[in-house]
């Protein structure tokens, strides 16, 4: 897989950025990226088409924490978008084009203002099987186009999933490990928000195994 990190831009796109361009990007991780806008991947106009695509931990000071998405037309499936932020649509932001996304999961991503997960305008979002959740303030702000076997909810039906990849398994029981002791509330690791991690949930972390349902 190709890995993108700590990446910084004043503007947009801390670690892409492409406008009126055909990008293809597959089996990838972006991580880190820090801008105004579009901190993992920022495009205007344009054709998009992604898959197996991670993108996490990446903040924008204005819209669009992982992805910021402005008049392209985007076929999207497969992506994990975790624990990103910005000030208007945490996990993405898109106004324009037409924006495809399935089989995908926005996942604990943070808005200052609206759209924790997604915020779209104009329906410019259509979302198949694809699950919005534990994100704050809100989940999808603005009108977006359901297609159906959507989960979008205000917690995640998986507590013990930490990095966001749809399964329970060895890299949880790490940030369970490496987290241990006194944090704070609904910190990493801290499966049942009780401000500490411990046994109880290493032992959440294990009867969860396996692939979330």
């Amino acid at each position: 897989d190709v890995q993108i990190h700590s990446g910084h831009a004043t503007v947009k796109g801390g670690l892409i950025h492409a406008e009126n361009s055909t990008v293809h990007i597959d089996d990838a991780t972006l991580e880190g990226g820090t801008s105004a806008a579009g901190e993992g991947l920022s495009m205007q106009g344009g054709v998009l088409t992604m898959a197996r695509v991670r993108v996490t931990d990446c903040q924008s000071d204005e819209q669009g924490g992982g992805l910021y998405l402005e008049d392209v037309e985007a076929s999207v499936s497969s992506m994990i978008v975790h624990a990103c932020g910005a000030n208007f649509g945490g996990g993405m932001w898109a106004d324009g084009g037409g924006v495809l996304v399935s089989a995908s999961r926005f996942m604990q991503n943070s808005a200052e203002t609206t759209g924790g997960g997604i915020e779209s305008f104009g329906e410019a979002v259509a979302l198949f099987s694809t699950d919005v959740c534990g994100n704050s303030p809100d989940q999808v702000a603005g009108t977006f186009v359901d297609l159906g076997e959507n989960v979008i909810q205000t917690e995640c039906p998986c507590p013990t999933d930490f990095n966001g990849d749809g399964e329970v398994g060895v890299t949880d029981l790490l940030v369970v490990v490496s987290s241990w002791g006194p944090c704070e509330i609904g910190c990493d690791g801290d499966a049942n928000e009780d401000a500490v991690v411990d046994a109880n949930d290493l032992l959440m972390v294990i009867s969860a195994w396996g692939a979330c349902l």
